[in-house]
């Protein structure tokens, strides 16, 4: 995970090799897909399922240096969005959540100084719970989630970019 980051923070555009790019839409796109394939056949046999793909504000917002990784998680959001116009028929949604800041146990200090930097720009003054990420994943895949489908759900405090 460390080197992934290594690939996805503050990259000038520049600088961001072929291997760079490769790598993110790899992890972050292809990465999706490949599950939502592997698990879609088991759901269309069942007649049921529910999927829930992660975008991060990266989806929705550009940001200075991180192309490849909004590129990667707008593509995500896309699959999402198609899947569940096909899928939806046979009973299965497909979501994204695309999360703000989200705080935990971090042993790296600099992630945590980074955490609380991002706080201060939050409306509400805080970062997200994995316990509020969670509650909506809750939903999306319970049965009174069914329908909330192809839709990409903002869990961020109010934060714009």
């Amino acid at each position: 995970m460390r080197r992934l980051r290594q690939f996805v923070h503050h990259t000038r555009q520049t600088n961001i090799t072929d291997e760079i790019w490769e790598r993110v839409l790899g992890v972050n796109l292809h990465g999706a897909f490949r599950l939502c394939r592997a698990c879609l056949p088991g759901m269309v046999e069942r007649g049921w399922g529910r999927i829930v793909n992660f975008a991060g504000m990266n989806a929705i917002h550009g940001y200075n240096g991180r192309a490849h990784v909004s590129v990667s998680k707008h593509g995500s959001w896309g699959l999402t969005k198609a899947l569940g116009k096909e899928f939806g028929p046979k009973g299965i949604t497909t979501n994204i959540i695309s999360s703000g800041p989200i705080g935990g146990d971090h042993a790296d200090a600099a992630m945590a100084k980074h955490i609380a930097e991002m706080a201060a720009r939050v409306p509400v003054g805080r970062v997200g719970t994995p316990e509020e990420i969670a509650a909506m994943i809750s939903y999306l895949v319970s049965d009174q989630g069914g329908f909330m489908n192809g839709q990409l759900i903002q869990i961020n405090g109010g934060t714009e970019t």
